[in-house]
């Protein structure tokens, strides 16, 4: 007999598929018999590159900037140059370890934090004149740093921000499959200061890296800011009436980087039209959307730190937000690594992999340095930034909404399964457009009862609720899913 999460995830799936196709009219029959009356617009669906959005590029046209309720969405091609992409794309490909030894994917979102005021300084001369000669024993904290400070000045220039503003980023990964590509509709925030606190905080900037594309589903970004549409009105309610309105969406493109205020809903729909793997200049074909997330903080607005993950034989536990990075072992010296790694200087792979994910990430970045041309443009396809391709038409298009309601035709009384909406956590369907800001309200009000005993002031358990219309995870049928266990 089929379960009822089987029952839910069945009906997720063939509504995805039915807007997917653009048949409306059956799947607002299946919305309605679930009490979910609204859904994502046609348009988000059926992602079209052909639909031209009001675009305002830098002169170089290079990058493109939206600008959408004062809040600005802006991307940029070829962002990292040649050295450091192919370094991020082995840290994270396929064979690497850290997805393994994080138990990836796993149920609930994690993240580690990295301390910007240290590696600022330290990671100067990945970019300076000493640019040529690589630092000894480098550290998995070195390539998120030198990725961070890549990006950095492209942060600061669309959002008018001194690099000093930004004291710490937070830095997450996820690598999908094409069709699995989806991600629910949520906000980036400090899930501890919301869920212990009540504290509504988030990123002053987000960001998406696309290392890999894999023919992978565009990433949604819409105007409707968690700043505005949980603060009180004038009567003390929360404000109900504001939802997204209009969205950008940007098509995955290896080595491209999508920027947007951190306070913006957003997500990653499986649209109709994407297409399959992609192959580069190379002749690779990738199955994966691999991604890097970058959470912009401000030095007056820092989220709260979590202690470095536990780890377990061969994988780490409790894994929160923002933690602090493992202590590594020690490193072996560079004579003993370059005797137990062979360097392919077309991959900068190491041929042995490493013990564990960060002393592979540091592998992995001593190799490309070493493997880096002395000049710039020196080696065929080499990337700088500063010679960024010209845009492209998908790298912003334009969705003059987001929420479309329920066909009036088909309303009727809601049938019994009210209680088995909370499955369907992509959040692409709703019973109403409010309800995912509503769910960060209501997490709030429960993290500001003040704990006396062990307990809030209302009586309940901190850990009693978790949440989950708050916060990014998983549901049970899609992590089975995406394990490849169904």
């Amino acid at each position: 007999m089929e379960s009822r999460l089987d029952t839910m995830d069945s009906m997720h799936v063939r509504l995805v598929h039915l807007l997917q196709k653009q048949n409306t009219a059956a799947a607002d029959k299946l919305l309605l018999k679930l009490g979910l009356e609204y859904r994502l617009s046609p348009c988000i669906w059926r992602h079209n590159v052909s639909r031209v959005a009001p675009f305002k590029t830098t002169p170089s046209n290079s990058q493109i900037i939206a600008t959408t309720h004062g809040h600005k969405i802006s991307t940029v091609d070829n962002v990292l140059p040649h050295h450091l992409l192919v370094a991020a794309q082995q840290a994270l490909g396929s064979d690497s370890p850290f997805w393994q030894q994080h138990g990836y994917p796993t149920p609930s979102f994690f993240s580690y934090f990295l301390d910007l005021t240290n590696a600022s300084t330290t990671s100067t001369s990945a970019h300076t004149s000493s640019q040529d000669s690589p630092r000894c024993n480098p550290s998995a904290s070195d390539l998120i740093s030198d990725l961070a400070m890549a990006l950095l000045p492209h942060i600061c220039r669309v959002y008018s921000k001194p690099a000093g503003d930004f004291a710490g980023v937070e830095w997450w990964a996820h690598s999908r499959t094409g069709q699995d590509s989806g991600h629910q509709m949520h906000f980036d925030l400090d899930e501890r200061s919301l869920l212990e606190r009540g504290v509504v905080r988030h990123p002053a900037v987000s960001c998406v890296l696309y290392l890999d594309a894999g023919g992978g589903a565009p990433t949604l970004v819409t105007n409707e800011s968690i700043a505005t549409s949980t603060q009180p009105n004038d009567g003390g309610a929360h404000a109900a009436e504001i939802w997204a309105s209009e969205g950008w969406q940007c098509t995955p493109l290896e080595n491209r980087l999508l920027m947007f205020d951190g306070s913006l809903l957003h997500g990653v729909v499986p649209a109709a039209g994407t297409s399959g793997p992609r192959t580069d200049d190379a002749g690779h074909s990738s199955q994966n959307r691999v991604t890097l997330m970058f959470g912009w903080w401000l030095k007056d607005n820092l989220p709260c730190r979590s202690d470095a993950p536990a780890r377990a034989g061969a994988t780490y536990t409790n894994l929160q937000a923002n933690m602090a990075m493992p202590v590594a072992s020690a490193r072996p010296s560079a004579s003993r690594r370059s005797k137990r790694r062979r360097v392919s200087t077309s991959t900068c792979t190491p041929q042995v992999p490493s013990p564990n994910w960060q002393e592979y990430f540091a592998d992995v970045l001593d190799a490309a340095r070493s493997a880096k041309p002395s000049a710039p443009g020196s080696s065929v396809g080499l990337r700088t930034s500063g010679t960024c391709t010209p845009a492209t038409g998908d790298m912003l298009v334009h969705c003059p909404s987001v929420w479309t309601k329920v066909s009036a035709a088909r309303r009727r009384l809601h049938a019994k399964t009210g209680d088995n909406i909370g499955t369907f956590v992509s959040n692409w369907f709703v019973t109403h457009p409010s309800s995912i800001a509503g769910g960060v309200a209501h997490a709030a009000a429960l993290g500001k009862g003040a704990l006396a005993g062990g307990k809030r002031v209302d009586g309940t358990d901190p850990d009693a609720e978790t949440c989950d219309d708050a916060c990014e995870w998983v549901d049970a049928s899609e992590l089975a899913r995406l394990r490849g266990e169904l």
